[in-house]
């Protein structure tokens, strides 16, 4: 595969604004929201990941199947009553919240068992390559580098790191908006952090489309 430049993650989401507009609609949200909560989370995701390919289909972006994985889980999301058994009224004043917390587990669920399998080379503006101690958490963007190679590996196995990541990826503001429902916080973990996602959230989780 040739040497990928690093792109603004804004110029990523601008040749995906299709999908986006699409998961604005499907969030059930209004504009400023999802302005401040939802677009920030992509933009880091996009600045993250660039366009590392899919390991499961790497004739695509990684980005773009995590982008239909959110699409469906919203999809879903629709008529369906979260905290379940909860009165009318909780479930009204808690909808955006787990709305939210469906869209960003969906969007991070397995995060780093993909990046595991891709082994990525990054290079300066020189064109050498960077050292490995530059790659880290940060992600892609972050890292200083101007361009980047990559192939894919087949690693051993291990605990799903996700979490990790998604300690850099998470807007403040949607931290702090999760971290305000412990039921809802509690669920998030969980999908994150597990290989199968909490009873209450496995419905609009599990087999997303690929």
């Amino acid at each position: 595969m040739a040497v990928i430049p690093i792109i603004p993650a804004a110029v990523l989401l601008e040749q995906r604004s299709v999908s986006l507009s699409r998961l604005l609609s499907l969030s059930g949200t209004s504009p400023p929201l999802f302005s401040a909560v939802y677009e920030p989370l992509l933009v880091n995701l996009a600045a993250h990941i660039q366009q590392l390919p899919d390991p499961i289909h790497p004739e695509r972006d990684l980005l773009d199947r995590r982008l239909r994985h959110v699409e469906c889980a919203l999809a879903r999301r629709r008529g369906y009553f979260l905290p379940l058994g909860a009165t009318p009224e909780r479930i009204a004043r808690e909808a955006d919240v787990w709305t939210y917390a469906v869209f960003s587990a969906a969007l991070l669920r397995g995060l780093e068992p993909d990046l595991r399998r891709l082994h990525v080379t990054l290079y300066g503006a020189d064109q050498r390559p960077l050292p490995a101690t530059q790659i880290g958490w940060m992600g892609l963007q972050a890292s200083g580098a101007c361009a980047y190679h990559v192939r894919q590996i087949h690693p051993g196995g291990g605990a799903d790191a996700t979490l990790l990541h998604v300690a850099g990826l998470m807007p403040t503001e949607g931290l702090c908006w999760l971290w305000r429902e412990p039921t809802v916080l509690s669920c998030w973990l969980q999908a994150l952090s597990e290989p199968a996602p909490p009873p209450m959230l496995a419905p609009l989780l599990v087999n997303l489309n690929p």
